[in-house]
């Protein structure tokens, strides 16, 4: 048993960090089929037989309709009350993460949260392609805000 406590201890304190640092090295740590289009979105929240996905809002940016506010996710204060958040959740839990304070590529609040969730094991979550910004590709379309 105290074995495997120590393999633990040394996979949680050495391995997960280069994990991690080589992961937060890659351009972007999302895939295509990752990424929600806003219109599919709006869909759901405005079908109200849709199961609603958990939005979570990982940046500065307004809140749109039923996200919840994580904090600045670039900052480590903002990473750890993501992380708290979200390991309270299943692992299959239906999550969709978004920011829109300037281009999703360059997005500096996007890539630690879905690095962290690849980590973790979650499985059902998607990014909201915000391309440009939330301004534009959101709240100019006039989709639902809270």
């Amino acid at each position: 048993m105290k074995r495997k406590n120590s393999i633990r201890i040394i996979f949680t304190l050495c391995i997960l960090p280069l994990i991690f640092f080589a992961f937060t090295t890659q351009d972007n740590p999302w895939q295509k089929e990752q990424l929600l289009e806003p219109n599919t979105l709006v869909s759901i929240l405005n079908n109200p037989k849709a199961k609603k996905p958990i939005i979570l809002n990982v940046g500065p940016t307004e809140l749109i309709k039923s996200a919840k506010s994580m904090g600045i996710c670039s900052t480590q204060e903002g990473i750890e009350q993501f992380k708290n958040y979200v390991d309270k959740l299943p692992l299959n839990q239906d999550l969709v993460i978004y920011c829109g304070c300037c281009k999703l590529a360059t997005c500096p609040n996007i890539k630690k949260t879905m690095l962290y969730l690849q980590l973790r094991g979650y499985t059902n979550y998607k990014l909201l392609d915000l391309p440009t910004s939330l301004e534009v590709d959101w709240i100019k379309k006039g989709y639902p805000m809270d």
